[in-house]
């Protein structure tokens, strides 16, 4: 035992030194060669096997000693050593693997390095790095810091910066200067071909410069962009030709670019500056440069030419084809000429050369273009100065547009081409009748005019004659018809005392009959009240008699009924006018005497009367005079209040007047204050309240001259300036409608503007200057501004612009005494009862229908409805006054009302009028036209409600009395077919109709109605000027409809409140005035009146059309079995499958359901329609009701979806399989997962085929 415990201690000491051998070994291990980079491999693998057999030589000695340790019960004693052990034979293995990465590593990149350049792929290269480098890193055995993973770790990074350098370097765009940069930059000299190697370019260190290298290959790919823009540039610019249009029919070519060009223009441009902007642009410097210049010229000169040839048009109609212009300015006319040649020059060398390029960079080219339009300029302002000069002497002038005015003044010499010019500056004159004393071919002489506000011939007492210039024979042309309008005042006041009118009605009526001028009668009628009036006062101050004022109330009285007496005789319409004129200022003189004598008014100086409008003749020595039998001289003065203001013998043609209520008597106090003061007046109140007509009708009182113009926000200050001027140079009043409708900026020139008017008016100056020129000044200008405050799209006044205007409030007027009044001149003798039950309908309507914006119980409806009835009386003189109202009131008002306040209007209307039972007027033979045609020109179905029968008619209605309708109603509810309808079957009866519709929402406000260019003051007309333009100009009277088919919004319809209103005229931000005559309708296709303010919904009759009751899809299905091409009986059937079916789904989808693109009824039946047209054939036709439940189901219900969280395809499904049980689906599924088949519902899921894969 005790050598036992000997050996033991022996080995447990050779144990121990064991441990401490392999502790001195592992230390050791970290200065092996293997854990240095730079050892190699093959030394680094010698190394690692050397190590590993003397880990492995150790390994057996661990166990040979671990058997022994065993045996004397000690094997722990081993365990540190068998732990050093293993974690050395790991820390080998682990160093093995990572040299065994680096020799992966080596054999890829010597592979890479062996490569081509031109066979390099970069890409590729620079992947396989990355996963080698990848995997580099997930060696976490391996210490990090050790020199031979940093190493490793280094020549990876290397090449993960050469190889993204490599595929830079391979770019296309790399030049030769480019490789020699990079060799300066490395230090090398290396040719670069497609043939060298990796290896060349991996010993020019790279990897060293990378942000140089990639700056250099980065300017290489930019220069290259830049070389291919400029070969581009060459490309599209060695092609690029003008495009050429014939000048007005002649041999002469313009020249332009095509919106093509002038875009590939603006961006090459965009690009040439964008390489300026360019680090790398040295390289290409000058072709940059040169570039820049050619496109800056081929811009340049294209305006330059469009610019030249804009103004040699404009002024070669003048300078070369008027002989006035000539005449006027013959040293602008003859450099004109040689302009002209110069511009043939440049035309002709331009259609030689063709290409835009040459044309342009021809040296000198631009200073020739250049020079001719600043000689066009000089020519040009001229002109302007020439026309502004013919404006100062006739300053109606300024009411006209340019084109017009040249128009005008080339055409001179020729008094018979300027006559159709008149109405654009006289306002009631259509044309004057032109005689030839001298033969044809002298200058005529004008011996009368016509009207063109009603129909009126007024001869003059002295022949004109029509000579000198025209700005001077137009100057006369306002002479004569003054002249001829005092006359004929002087004549008909002294006739009216010879025959005694004063007291005899009949005569009065005879006299009114006979003369020439109805505004002369009716200046005449207003003398003469004022004389009977002031005279009763004098009478009753002098006698001391009240009721003598009483017994002239009596006397105006009786008058009175004598002229509604003369409107039941047959009259001729101008006669009829006349008539009616005079009944309605009778009226008003008849009330105010009323209102006189209720006061006690005995005395001229009490404010009841000086607050009238009063009117006297002034003789030579102040006196004012009635009549004498001595010839009469001097002239009318119109009196009110302090305000004095002579009567001007503005033509005013044979018109209606305005029914004068108390709130006008005080809208004229007002204005006529406003106008005595020097100040403008400012109406405003809601629509259809008068402040518009009122201020015509001061004007036609005071026999000014009233253009009324729409102030729209396309106007701008030089616009409004030119305006101004003619006012004041012309004495004449301007009316501007819905004058806030201006933007601010205008707003507030116009403020210092109209205070240059003003101030010279106040300080009696002759002359003024307004924007820069002198204006002769008649201090009879007034300016009159109408707003609707309030409503959308209007802007606040400035303060300063306020203070230059009077304001009127203008609210509801009287109706009753309107309506009263207008009875009268229509020949109602019970007017105050028709006029009574008239407003209290129209009172309740307003109160108990539905607050509609179709609903219009205001002035201009009240006018439409009498209109009607006067009409009615006269052909129907059989019928009662309370008959004639109550149809006149049912057919004018029931084309708007539907549903249940149709109900209601129908019980008020029979209410007030009990036991009155009036059918409609029908015109049988027309309405057989009418269902001719709709069913032979357009296959409609003539439905048995007759319902759109009566649209059309009603629309005929409303076409006789309103110039503007709406027709109104949701798609697809027969408004297109209404006036398509109508305008063959009128065209087919010998009345010819002209339609032009177009949509209003397609275009912009400038599109629609032209525009102004700021820059050159260039007015492009819009397509609704010209539509109205062009049909106002055909000669025949045909009718002519403008139907715009589009939504209303204030952006485009407030500009056409002029139109629409009893002004009939088109006011253009460039002056011109287009009328829209007699024959000419205006017709808007419209949804829904949502967006449209009252200034505009007052002013058009509406056609309301429903499709509440189905009229429209059950008539669309009729059309359509008509044309099916199925037998009879299968037609039949199909009828009673529509009337089964399609009536309840309508209703079902249009009470429950909430669709995401809103469907009118229409819409579903077309497409059922459809689906059975591409479905049923004959074959079909036993299985029909199956066919027809399969098209509904999917025309209907299909396009059903989830709308707020609800599923309404789901529900219609579960009411379809409720409530539709004749044709019964499975319950298995929805409705919409089955189709026929062979008279037998499917499911879709059967006819897809089961694939088997294998």
């Amino acid at each position: 035992e005790p050598m036992v415990k000997q050996e033991s201690d022996i080995y447990r000491k050779k144990i121990a030194e064991f441990e401490q051998m392999m502790r001195n070994f592992m230390s050791g291990l970290k200065r092996e060669a293997y854990y240095f980079y730079n050892s190699g491999v093959e030394l680094a693998f010698r190394h690692i096997n050397n190590v590993t057999d003397h880990l492995n030589a150790k390994y057996a000695e661990l166990e040979d000693l671990l058997h022994i340790a065993r045996n004397f019960k000690y094997p722990e004693e081993l365990a540190a050593s068998q732990k050093l052990l293993q974690q050395m034979r790991e820390d080998v293995a682990n160093v093995r693997a990572l040299w065994d990465h680096e020799v992966q590593r080596l054999l890829m990149t010597e592979r890479f390095l062996v490569l081509r350049w031109e066979e390099v792929q970069p890409i590729e290269m620079e992947d396989d790095i990355k996963a080698h480098f990848k995997k580099l890193k997930e060696f976490n055995k391996i210490d990090k810091k050790s020199d031979v993973y940093i190493g490793m770790i280094d020549i990876i990074k290397r090449w993960t910066v050469f190889c993204p350098l490599v595929a830079d370097l391979r770019d296309p765009s790399m030049r030769p200067r480019h490789w020699s940069m990079l060799m300066g930059l490395c230090g090398k000299s290396l040719h670069v071909t497609g043939g060298i190697l990796l290896r060349d370019m991996w010993n020019m260190e790279l990897q060293k410069f990378p942000s140089d290298v990639e700056d250099i290959a980065e300017q290489a790919k930019q220069e290259a962009k830049m070389e291919t823009t400029i070969s581009k540039l060459s490309g599209i610019w060695s092609g690029v030709e003008f495009v050429f249009d014939a000048h007005k029919g002649s041999n002469v070519m313009l020249m332009s670019l095509s919106e093509e060009d002038v875009e590939t223009l603006e961006e090459n441009q965009v690009q040439v500056q964008n390489m300026f902007a360019s680090r790398f642009l040295a390289a290409f410097e000058t072709e940059v440069v040169g570039w820049q210049k050619t496109l800056s010229n081929i811009s340049e000169t294209t305006t330059l030419l469009a610019e030249v040839q804009r103004t040699w048009n404009f002024l070669e109609n003048l300078f070369i084809h008027s002989e006035e212009v000539k005449k006027e300015l013959p040293d602008e006319s003859e450099r004109f000429m040689d302009i002209n040649d110069d511009v043939m020059a440049l035309l002709s060398k331009g259609g030689e050369v063709g290409l835009v390029k040459y044309f342009c960079c021809e040296p000198g080219i631009y200073h020739v273009l250049e020079k001719t339009q600043s000689q066009l300029g000089l020519c040009e302002k001229a002109l302007h100065e020439f026309m502004d000069g013919k404006r100062r002497v006739f300053p109606r002038f300024y009411f006209m547009s340019t084109a017009d005015l040249l128009d005008v003044l080339s055409n001179g010499n020729n008094p018979a081409r300027v006559v159709p010019q008149f109405p654009k500056f006289f306002n009631a004159i259509e044309k004057y009748d032109l005689e030839y004393p001298d033969g044809p071919g002298t200058r005529p002489h004008a011996i009368g005019m016509h009207a063109c506000i009603g129909r009126e011939f007024v001869p003059f007492p002295v022949p004109l004659p029509l000579v000198g210039k025209v700005e001077l024979y137009l100057q006369q042309c306002i002479e004569a018809f003054r002249f001829a309008l005092r006359h004929f005042a002087q004549t008909d006041l002294k006739e009216y005392s010879k025959q005694g009118c004063a007291a005899d009605g009949v005569a009065r009526g005879q006299w009114l009959l006979s003369v020439k001028a109805a505004q002369g009668a009716l200046l005449v009628q207003l003398i003469t009240w004022v004389n009977l009036v002031e005279t009763s006062f004098s009478q009753a101050v002098a006698t001391g008699e009240a009721a003598l004022v009483e017994q002239a109330w009596q006397q105006q009285s009786e008058l009175l009924l004598e002229l509604v007496k003369l409107t039941m005789t047959d009259l001729s319409k101008p006669n009829r006018q006349k008539v009616m004129c005079a009944i309605t200022l009778d009226a008003h003189n008849r009330d105010v005497q009323e209102r006189l004598v209720k006061d006690h008014v005995v005395s001229a100086e009490a404010f009841q009367w000086q607050s009238m409008l009063k009117c006297y003749w002034v003789s030579e020595d102040g006196q004012q005079n009635e009549s004498s039998d001595s010839e009469m001289s001097g002239n009318a003065c119109m009196r009110i209040c302090d305000a004095h203001f002579w009567y001007t013998y503005e033509y005013l043609g044979n018109g209606s007047r305005l029914v004068v209520t108390p709130l006008t008597d005080r809208i004229y106090v007002t204005a006529t204050q406003a106008l005595h003061l020097c100040m403008g007046c400012a109406p405003a109140g809601p629509a259809g309240t008068g402040k518009t007509e009122s201020t015509k009708d001061l004007a036609n009182a005071l026999a000014r001259a009233c253009y009324v113009i729409n102030a729209a926000p396309e106007c701008d200050y030089k616009t409004l300036g030119d305006i101004f001027k003619g006012l004041a140079a012309s004495g004449s009043w301007g009316c501007f409608d819905e004058f806030n409708r201006l933007v601010p900026e205008v707003l507030s020139v116009c403020t210092v503007q109209f205070k240059s008017v003003c101030d010279a008016v106040r300080s009696k100056a002759k002359k003024f200057i307004l924007q820069g020129d002198e204006i002769n000044l008649d201090d009879r200008v007034g300016a009159f501004i109408t707003m609707n405050p309030g409503y959308l799209g209007r802007s606040e006044l400035p303060e300063g612009l306020k203070a230059l205007f009077r304001p009127i409030t203008v609210m509801v007027p009287d109706f009753m005494l309107i309506m009263e009044n207008m009875f009268m001149s229509e020949g109602f003798l019970d007017s105050k009862k028709l006029a009574l039950k008239f407003s209290t309908l129209y009172a309740l309507n307003k109160d108990l229908l539905s607050k509609s914006n179709k609903y219009d119980w205001g002035m201009r409806a009240i006018k439409s409805v009498l209109v009607v009835a006067g009409g009615f009386k006269r052909a129907e003189k059989h019928l009662p006054e309370q008959a004639v109202l109550m149809r006149s009131l049912r057919d004018t008002n029931v084309a708007k009302i539907d549903g249940d306040d149709l109900k209601i209007f129908m019980g008020l209307l029979l209410d007030l009028f009990p036991g009155v039972q009036v059918p409609r007027a029908r015109d049988h033979e027309f309405e057989k036209v009418l269902i001719d045609v709709m069913q032979k020109d357009f296959g409609y179905t003539h439905d048995p409600q007759e319902y759109l029968l009566l649209k059309i008619t009603q629309l005929v209605d409303l076409l006789a009395i309103r110039h503007s309708v709406f027709l109104m109603g949701n798609p697809g509810s027969f408004k297109s077919a209404l006036w398509r309808i109508l305008r063959n079957a009128k065209t087919r009866v010998g009345d010819k109709t002209t339609v032009v519709d177009f949509s209003p929402k397609a275009i912009s406000t400038n599109e629609l109605y032209g525009s102004v260019n700021m820059a050159t003051r260039e007015w492009k007309d819009g397509i609704l000027s010209k539509t109205m333009r062009d049909l106002g100009l055909v000669a025949d009277t045909y009718p002519k409809w403008i139907l715009l088919d589009g939504d209303l919004d204030a952006n485009w319809i407030e500009s056409m409140n002029s139109v629409m209103d009893d002004s009939r005229l088109l006011t253009l931000p460039s002056n011109e005035r287009i009328p829209l005559k007699l024959h000419m309708k205006m017709i808007f296709e419209i949804r829904d009146l949502n967006y449209a303010t009252p200034a505009t919904a007052t002013r058009a009759g509406i056609v309301c059309m429903s499709d509440q009751d189905g009229i429209q899809w059950r008539s669309y299905v009729s059309s359509w079995l008509q044309k099916l091409a199925l037998g009879a009986s299968a037609k039949e059937a199909l009828q009673r499958l529509v009337d089964k079916y399609c009536p309840d789904t309508l209703a079902w989808i249009s009470k429950t359901a909430k669709l995401k693109v809103p469907l009118v009824d229409i819409s579903f039946v077309s497409a059922l329609c459809s689906l059975l047209d591409a479905l049923l054939t004959e074959s079909k036709v036993e299985a029909i009701e199956y066919w027809f439940v399969f098209c509904v189901v999917f025309s209907m219900g299909s396009c059903l979806t989830e709308v707020d969280g609800m599923d309404y395809r789901k529900q219609f499904n579960n009411w379809w399989k409720n409530e539709m049980k004749t044709i019964k689906y499975p319950s298995r599924g929805s409705v919409f997962d089955y189709f026929v088949k062979d008279a037998r519902l499917e499911e879709w899921s059967s006819t897809i085929e089961t694939i088997e894969y294998v």
